[in-house]
């Protein structure tokens, strides 16, 4: 008798933390309905005698009940990953500009054979106010108007290209030596297919 009774006890099933969780909160729910009703049917009796405590009765208990009633807040999607924007060194066309100052063209050559991937030559441009104008200048503008032209020819060959302000301005002063000299330079390199076309604009 007593082997069938610890046998009877052992087959019992074992109830789950999962399934005694959610017999737990079915009780809750059947208990605040429970007090809901209650505090309904209390609060319909009171209102007939007295409309103002019946009304702040009323919103004591279901401020109460929001309390103790959990609620299922829906978590945010996550936000994508930002996608990483290509960036230059900070100091790479100071020491791009550095270089052309000082006409050394191996340096310039080295700085194009390195150059970041994102950069575009065309787009690097150093605010400059001389005799030429002010604003910003490229860089074949800045070192054929600084007379580096062994630079500029550095830069020519690594495909940065003059701006049609420059070409407008070496056809118009051909009789300047910086600038007859940057003509033949720009020719050679078939840097300006209409150089000595006139009517050249001055705009970029």
């Amino acid at each position: 008798m007593m082997q069938d009774t610890i046998s009877a006890k052992r087959s019992r099933p074992v109830e789950s933390v999962e399934g005694a969780g959610s017999r737990l909160a079915r009780r809750r729910a059947v208990l605040l309905s429970m007090v809901l009703l209650v505090a309904v049917a209390a609060g319909l009796a009171l209102a007939a005698r007295d409309p103002d405590t019946a009304a702040a009765f009323f919103t004591r208990t279901m401020a109460a009940m929001a309390a103790v009633t959990p609620v299922q807040t829906k978590r945010p999607a996550a936000a994508p990953p930002a996608r990483a924007r290509p960036s230059l060194p900070a100091d790479f066309t100071e020491t791009l500009f550095e270089a052309v100052d000082a006409d050394d063209a191996a340096a310039v050559r080295v700085l194009m054979a390195t150059r970041p991937g994102a950069l575009v030559l065309d787009e690097v441009a150093l605010f400059v106010d001389d005799r030429w104008g002010a604003g910003p200048r490229g860089l074949v503008d800045y070192a054929v108007l600084g007379g580096h032209l062994r630079a500029a020819d550095a830069l020519l060959a690594a495909g940065a290209t003059p701006s049609r302000r420059l070409l407008a301005l070496v056809a118009a002063y051909a009789g300047v030596e910086r600038l007859r000299r940057a003509r033949a330079l720009l020719i050679a390199s078939d840097a300006a297919p209409g150089i000595a076309a006139p009517g050249i604009a001055a705009t970029r």
